[in-house]
């Protein structure tokens, strides 16, 4: 059954690249408290009233009229105090008002996983063994959220991995699955009569495969490993008309040379690669490319310094760029231990924007990004630590944070999906290695 509860997401001004006098503050008083954070600040304006004073004192030394004037000033001085205070001293702090957001508990069968939640549906699956065959059947389910229907789709016998990489594109669900050694393929379950069919096959040796959704199509970014350390990089375009692909783009890398691509992210009209020379070097490209593979844009970033975790984990010392996200006008990129940074695109130039400190300070920092199941850029995301229940939202539009507040029965160890419409859903499960 789908219950539903409220948590509370307020504006605790986490870090908002507005507030670049409170950003310098806390940065050179990194261990400074709320109570001498709060000290600081009204020591400040009580120098600023102080003058004030002083002012209206001259002023009605001089003529009555002067003092209504010097009054009216103070006012507006008091004001734009009260003001600072709002936008300054509370940058950091958890404000008064809170915006509440339903957010959905999930129940489901267990042992089961959730491939990914579409509209009022939750599509997920189970595994069932059969005798002498040692690979598991792979049994498809869909739950109305509303009405609580659970429907079998259907099932894959005699898979030899799980159902990953599920995308909502036009009402249905793909996802990709591992068949054999040599063999990966990438099914559709139809919306409008519920079957589950293969529409296409890679036959490549794959290390690994990434798909995004576009507007009418899939992207897929497939890493073909070869010998003596060369990896191909290829990237198709599976028209979901059609079901025909077409290579698009391609790059390869070998020791200590040539073009790897980390990572892809899509939008309705084009894609968004994470490119990097395999010479050592920590300057990466983020690329965007049209549906054919042209370059529509190529923008440089140098990750060299924030890759450098020496000073944090002296035992790693170096980490590495892994993903890429994009909501509105910010590219997101996170490493191998979760650490995120993140750019602002203005002027046609990538600048770094100031985020909290617990998206980056820690090696790793347990904070996972949750992307809508859908194929177009969303007008935000969410930071969320499984481990503490902690859930941040970073808005798309305006470059802020908001932490969201969750139920205490409902703080820790649960797992957050969002839909294509960008509404929540958590499920609470005690099966670590069945859930994605």
């Amino acid at each position: 059954m789908w219950n539903f509860f409220v948590g509370k997401v307020v504006e605790r001004g986490i870090m908002n690249k507005k507030h670049s006098d409170y950003l310098l503050l806390r940065r050179l008083n990194v261990g400074m408290s709320q109570r001498d954070r709060l000290a600081a600040c009204a020591k400040q304006n009580a120098g600023e009233l102080e003058g004030s004073a002083r002012l209206c004192g001259k002023a009605r030394r001089q003529n009555s009229r002067q003092i209504v004037q010097c009054l009216v000033v103070g006012a507006i001085i008091t004001l734009s105090i009260l003001m600072f205070l709002s936008t300054s001293c509370s940058a950091g702090n958890v404000s008064d008002d809170a915006t509440e957001i339903p957010v959905a508990l999930i129940t489901l069968p267990e042992p089961s996983t959730i491939m990914c939640v579409a509209d009022n549906d939750v599509y997920y699956y189970t595994e069932e063994f059969v005798e002498e065959e040692y690979n598991p059947n792979i049994v498809l389910f869909s739950k109305n959220i509303y009405i609580n229907d659970t429907k079998k789709i259907g099932e894959i016998k005699d898979a030899a991995g799980y159902p990953i990489e599920s995308l909502f594109i036009n009402g249905n669900v793909y996802f990709l699955l591992k068949r054999n050694s040599s063999e990966n393929v990438i099914y559709e379950i139809n919306a409008n009569d519920g079957s589950v069919e293969p529409i296409y096959k890679i036959e490549d040796d794959l290390s690994f495969a990434f798909l995004k959704g576009m507007k009418n199509a899939i992207v897929v970014l497939k890493i073909i490993k070869g010998k003596n350390g060369f990896i191909r990089y290829e990237i198709d375009n599976l028209d979901l008309r059609t079901y025909k692909s077409k290579k698009i783009v391609e790059k390869s890398a070998k020791e200590n040379s040539g073009t790897v691509i980390s990572h892809i992210y899509a939008t309705s009209e084009s894609f968004y690669t994470l490119e990097g020379d395999r010479n050592g070097d920590d300057t990466m490209n983020i690329v965007n490319y049209n549906q054919n593979g042209g370059v529509i844009e190529e923008y440089k970033v140098d990750l060299s310094e924030f890759l450098d975790i020496r000073d944090i984990a002296p035992e790693s010392q170096h980490d590495f760029a892994l993903d890429l996200y994009v909501t509105g006008n910010y590219f997101i990129i996170s490493t191998a231990n979760q650490r995120k940074i993140i750019y602002e695109l203005e002027r046609n130039e990538l600048k770094e924007i100031k985020i909290p400190g617990i998206l980056y300070e820690n090696v790793p920092t347990s904070y996972q990004v949750l992307i809508p199941s859908g194929g177009e850029i969303s007008a935000c995301l969410y930071f969320y630590n499984r481990g503490n229940g902690d859930l941040i939202k970073f808005d798309g539009k305006k470059g802020g944070f908001a932490s969201m507040i969750l139920p205490r029965n409902h703080s820790g160890g649960a797992y957050m999906y969002l839909n294509n419409k960008n509404q929540l859903f958590m499920r609470q499960t005690n099966n670590l290695f069945t859930e994605s």
